[in-house]
């Protein structure tokens, strides 16, 4: 699922990228955001598309987990080590 969030960020900041505005942001370490979106711009499509496939089935399942989970937390807060 990263890849998508990536792509996605990169498609939403692309004019940032293709322009060379990206250099201006702050933070150019190897996993920085800028990085990132230069890197998803060579994603392929087919990438991409099985990608939200598996996002898909991931989605449609999720609601029978919760069905079969039990979530529990405390009823009080508890103290922190």
């Amino acid at each position: 699922m990263v890849p998508l969030l990536t792509a996605e960020a990169a498609a939403a900041f692309d004019e940032l990228t293709v322009t060379g505005r990206d250099k201006l942001l702050t933070g150019q370490g190897i996993e920085d955001w800028p990085n990132a979106f230069r890197i998803a711009r060579f994603y392929p499509a087919v990438e991409y598309i099985q990608a939200n496939r598996a996002r898909t089935l991931a989605v449609r399942q999720f609601p029978r987990c919760l069905r079969r989970s039990i979530l529990s937390s405390p009823l009080r807060p508890t103290r922190s080590l």
